[in-house]
Formats: C-alpha cells, structure tokens, sequence
C-alpha cells in the first residue's frame, strides 16, 4: 500500500537525479573544454612574447634615468654580439673607463632596477621577487640619490600592495614584489624612502641594526596603545627622526620624570612653540598672545579664597611662555622667563593649554603619543 502510494514520488526522484546527473556531465566536458582553450591562449600569448621581448626598452629607461640624474658623459647600450649584457660607452662609441664610484653605484643600481622590474624568461612573464637592497646612494650626489629614493619608494608602493588594505590608492597595481627589505646608515635617504610610511603599520616595519661587542642586535620600532574599547594596537615609530620630532621625543621623556628643573622643561617648550606656531604654521608672536592671553582671558579667571575675581596662574605662566615668542621674532633671546621655583608638571600643563586654545590639540595629542 505504502509502495504504490510513493511510487510516483520515487520514480520522479529517479528521473530528477538522471536529469541532473546528465546536466553535470555536460557542464564538466564543457569546463575541460575551456581549461583546454585557455591553455592553448596562454602557450600562444607565451609564443608571441618571445617574438616581441627585447632589451632596448630597458635600455632607453636607464639612459632615460642617466639624463635626468644628471649624467651626461656616457650612456648604455647592448653589447653587440652577446645576449642581454650592456656596456657603457662614451659619446665618441669608445667604451667609459675610468667611472667615479658614485657613477658606478648609480649604474649598476639601474642594472638592478630593471631586472626586478623585468623579466628574465623567454616568455617575458615575470616572477614574484623577494628586493633586498643594501644602502644603494654611497658616492653618489643629491640629485642621483633623489632619483634613487624615488625608484626604491615606488618598489615599496609595489610590495605594499601584498599586504594593504586599502588599495584603491596604491600608485601600481602590481604586486610581483612579495617584500623588500631595505638597509641604510644614511638619514637623508631614509628620510626620502620612508616619509609618511609610520602610518601603513599592517604592512611597513622599521628595524634598527646594531652591533655590539662584535654581535649584531635587531630592534623593532613600534608602541603599542589600549583604545577605548580596551584593544591593544600597534604603531610604527621611526627610530630616525628630525629635530622637531626628537624635541618631542625629550619632552615626552622629562615628563616622565619625577623631580625633572623647570629649566629643561621650559627650554624644550621655547623650542616647540617657536617652531610649530612661528616657523611652521606663520604665526606672529603678538598674534598668538592676543588669541590666547585676551580673547580667552575668561578661560583663566577663577574665585580666590576671599571670593574676589582673580587670574590662575596658569594665565601668567602661559604670558611668560608666549612672551619668549614675541621676544624672539627679530631677536636672539638666551634667557628663560620661568625660573626654577615653577613646578615642571604645571608648566606641561600650561603647554597642552597653548595647543588647546589654538586648536591644534590634535597635533599635541599626535607628537605626545596620545592619539
């Protein structure tokens, strides 16, 4: 009874899988066609690459790069008769002899170049690479190692696309370059290669070699902060930094200190305010002091003990400080208008008030490590 009532249903089930059995039967024999033409697509597109692979646009990009560096005495051409070997020559076809070491670095940099940036199959597809680069400005002038830092930066915008994550506004869409470790004793091109690249902290890390009693010792350069949330995260810290940067890097240290002068306080605060509102951001010393001293007196006024209107003294211990600005516009000032007897800890505070009324607390909270 039970049979001849789900007979129908089964006999359907049956045919359904026939059908459908059928169907992926047909859908394989068509993928294995695909993958078949796919595969005859590639090994022709890998024929015509060796019929159209030449070394003359390597050529071209390093005389390119040789012109624009100022090199103008010698060039690069293939060395007749051989395969994928260069010569330098002079104007007059003479081989150069004779090269400074700068010119010789610097040429044989671009050789490196191209042979990451290349290939070296006959197909002309190129391999994923581990860059190793090993201080590549010795000798050479500031226009060579301007080009040099430039050439190495966009080899790093390359690999940082393995690893970031945002990469709508990565320079290339390449990523053939897996990583690149790059070695350097010189600051200024550190400072090139390197300039803004503290904040790509998923995917750059700053290392500092040294070497003591005759062993090496590598540190890693980073800070590690709790969110509001209470999650740990890590931040980049170039252990090569400018002189503004080091000025906040000795105050953040005084102000971990706890019976640190007054003195060495204040006089690394002169510095900051001096650099920051003057030099960097154009302020006018007087212009500061108005701002602060008279459009936002009521931010200083407090009741005494007596219940009479009286002046914090934060108010004045700030005049003194943005007194030295204005002291120092067309002046050479020595002297420091905070004496000894002034708590350190109340001059830091008076510090974070400056960059709080001129609304620049973000950049204090920035440079302080606070962010």
């Amino acid at each position: 009874m039970i049979y001849a009532t789900l007979k129908p249903q089964v006999d359907a089930y049956h045919e359904n899988m026939a059908t459908f059995d059928a169907e992926i039967n047909s859908f394989n024999e068509e993928l294995t066609g695909i993958v078949a033409q796919g595969n005859k697509v590639k090994a022709k597109l890998a024929e015509l690459n060796k019929q159209s692979i030449n070394t003359t646009d390597a050529v071209d990009s390093m005389n390119a790069l040789l012109r624009d560096s100022g090199f103008q005495g010698f060039s690069i051409r293939p060395k007749e008769g051989v395969t994928n070997v260069y010569e330098v020559v002079r104007h007059n076809g003479q081989v150069a002899e004779n090269l400074s070491e700068g010119e010789r670095n610097f040429i044989s940099f671009l050789y490196f170049y191209q042979l990451v940036h290349g290939s070296q199959k006959d197909d002309g597809t190129r391999e994923d690479k581990i860059v190793v680069i090993d201080d590549p400005v010795s000798s050479m002038d500031s226009g060579a190692l301007f080009i040099v830092s430039a050439l190495v930066r966009g080899m790093v915008d390359i690999c940082r696309n393995n690893g970031s994550l945002n990469r709508q506004n990565s320079i290339s869409q390449d990523n053939y370059i897996k990583q690149i470790f790059i070695l350097t004793h010189n600051t200024y091109f550190h400072n090139e290669v390197t300039s803004n690249m503290t904040r790509y902290w998923d995917s750059v890390s700053f290392f500092l070699i040294s070497k003591v009693d005759n062993n090496s010792h590598v540190k890693l350069y980073y800070r590690e902060e709790t969110d509001l949330q209470g999650k740990s995260k890590a931040y980049n810290v170039d252990p090569v930094q400018n002189g503004y940067h080091a000025l906040w890097a000795e105050l953040r240290d005084l102000s971990k200190l706890q019976n640190v002068s007054s003195v060495s306080v204040t006089h690394v605060i002169h510095q900051i305010l001096d650099h920051y509102f003057i030099q960097m951001c154009c302020y006018d010393g007087n212009s500061i002091r108005d701002k602060i001293l008279v459009e936002n007196k009521h931010k200083f006024q407090i009741v005494d003990a007596d219940g009479n209107d009286a002046v914090d003294e934060r108010y004045y211990l700030i005049q003194s400080m943005l007194s030295y600005l204005a002291a120092t516009k067309n002046t050479i000032v020595d002297g420091h208008f905070i004496d000894e007897a002034m708590d350190a800890q109340t001059c830091l505070r008076a510090f974070k008030e400056i960059f709080e009324i001129m609304e620049q607390d973000q950049h204090y909270a920035m440079m302080m490590g606070n962010e």
